[in-house]
């Protein structure tokens, strides 16, 4: 049975993609859009299949939505411009100006899949996915940070009145021009185990977490620029991460949990984007 909102370590069974796009010179990727550097196209279209490929081992059922515009450069991170809530999904509105226009192109391609829209995030706020973690049935953790700001979140709570979306306020950090989502410090990998950047975990959030008896395994400090703390979780005890994390690993692996890795620099590490961006999980199933 489909869970009433994908909870983040249920079954993965329906998952959209959106293939990379877009070359950038070295001036762009780092000032305009704050690559680590240009991405290879080539390799990133290769990566992004392999990781589709993953997915599909695992039992998802994968929607590959067409290639947005090539200037659409941050499309692949299909998981920040809709969220699925109770009944839908709802369209939200990046921080980063370049991203706006995914907003329509995921409006049509949902409508075109049949799925119900339940509202839309409109200016001033901004919302993104990645800044959106469920941490139980009705209970939405919103990070309130440079992408994700105070009227989208009071506009969430108006869409969603049945359930509590608590804000979670994050850090400056290296500043508005680098991505740090509320899910670039925390991936659950089981339904009680979750894996914490701590160095940048609002207090907030880890009252949350200890409200719910969920076990936090620390992040190794030396794992977090290359992604470790954005993993996957297909199912229970079962996760996707990125490769050249090998400290994470041996933790996950000594805790039971499965990985797997890919390594996938100029489809992740190149855009600060890790498996969980690049997935908008649909469809996730109840185990109850």
């Amino acid at each position: 049975m489909q869970a009433k909102v994908p909870l983040p370590w249920l079954p993965l069974t329906r998952a959209l993609l959106r293939p990379p796009v877009g070359e950038l010179t070295e001036s762009e990727a780092v000032a305009e859009w704050g690559y680590r550097r240009p991405r290879i196209l080539a390799d990133a279209l290769a990566q992004h299949e392999q990781f589709k490929s993953l997915l599909e081992d695992a039992d998802v059922q994968v929607d590959m939505l067409e290639a947005a515009p090539s200037e659409l450069v941050d499309s692949c991170y299909a998981c920040d411009p809709a969220l699925v809530v109770p009944g839908g999904l709802l369209i939200l509105r990046p921080a980063k100006g370049a991203r706006l226009a995914e907003t329509d192109l995921i409006e049509r391609s949902v409508h075109e899949m049949g799925l119900p829209i339940c509202g839309r995030i409109l200016d001033p706020g901004n919302v993104e996915g990645g800044d959106c973690l469920w941490l139980d049935a009705n209970t939405l953790a919103v990070g309130e940070t440079y992408r994700s700001n105070r009227s989208g979140i009071l506009q969430l709570r108006f869409l969603l009145p049945s359930v509590q979306v608590l804000a979670i306020p994050m850090v400056h950090h290296n500043g508005p021009e680098e991505c740090l989502h509320l899910q670039s410090i925390i991936s659950f990998v089981d339904e009680k185990v979750a894996v914490v950047y701590m160095p940048l975990a609002p207090v907030r959030l880890l009252h949350a977490l200890q409200a719910r008896s969920v076990q936090i395994l620390p992040l190794p400090l030396e794992d977090f620029d290359s992604l470790g703390c954005n993993i996957l979780c297909v199912a229970p005890g079962k996760v996707i991460m990125a490769s050249g994390n090998a400290s994470t690993v041996s933790m996950l692996e000594a805790a039971g949990i499965e990985v797997t890795t890919l390594e996938a620099d100029d489809l992740m590490w190149v855009g600060n984007g890790g498996p969980t961006c690049l997935t908008l999980a649909l469809e996730r199933r109840s185990t109850v």
